[in-house]
């Protein structure tokens, strides 16, 4: 209005303005959202919410922590138990073609009340054998159907560990990059505060424009 800047000085804040006013919409929107998402799994809306404090037990190297994932994931224990399991199905399947060995007993006892006194009573033990002749090769084509299944249960426990290796190593880099990230905002944000208190005095002598506290 006095002349100080020019009509793109000024065009150029009132694009900035516009640029802002739709941030704040955005942002508010984002905000309802997250409020909206709190209220559904709280019960009831945010008041006087904190910060959350720092995680505990952080691991302090990547190796340590691809061992703790190593040693606790609930997936990659059932994976490794599956192969057990699959190991024992092998074994229990080769023991159709074995011969098999059974035995039985049995008791009687009888009372003669009629003559007022008496009794018999008698038992029987038995050991039986029963020796496969012919199977028609079903044991064994069963028994290589359960190898077939160890082998792909111990693939897939390989394939879970080392997925678990990339999410742990991926993960732990994600952390240490976000930590990197807020320690140099907030770097920036303290030097760009010094800027802004330069940039003030500078204008004050008449070597800095009001378009570049704006900047600042």
């Amino acid at each position: 209005e006095i002349g100080d800047l020019t009509r793109t000085d000024v065009a150029q804040s009132e694009a900035r303005l516009s640029l802002a006013q739709a941030q704040l919409q955005g942002a508010e929107a984002n905000l309802i959202a997250s409020r909206e998402n709190y209220v559904r799994l709280v019960g009831s809306a945010p008041v006087n919410l904190q910060a959350p404090p720092p995680l505990p037990g952080l691991p302090a190297s990547v190796d340590v922590a691809v061992e703790t994932a190593l040693a606790e994931n609930p997936d990659l224990e059932a994976a490794q138990n599956n192969v057990i399991a699959s190991g024992f199905d092998v074994r229990a399947l080769r023991g159709l073609r074995m011969p098999r060995l059974s035995a039985t007993a049995s008791g009687s006892h009888t009372d003669f009340l009629a003559d007022g006194v008496g009794h018999t009573g008698g038992g029987t033990v038995g050991l039986a054998v029963s020796v496969p002749l012919y199977q028609g090769g079903e044991p064994a084509a069963r028994v290589r159907q359960a190898q077939a299944r160890e082998s792909q249960a111990l693939e897939q426990a390989i394939g879970v560990e080392r997925s678990v290796i990339a999410q742990t190593r991926s993960a732990f880099a994600s952390w240490r990059a976000a930590n990197a990230v807020i320690e140099s905002s907030l770097l920036a944000v303290q030097a760009s505060q010094l800027s802004l208190e330069g940039v003030r005095a500078e204008n004050s002598v008449g070597t800095r424009t009001i378009l570049d506290i704006l900047n600042a």
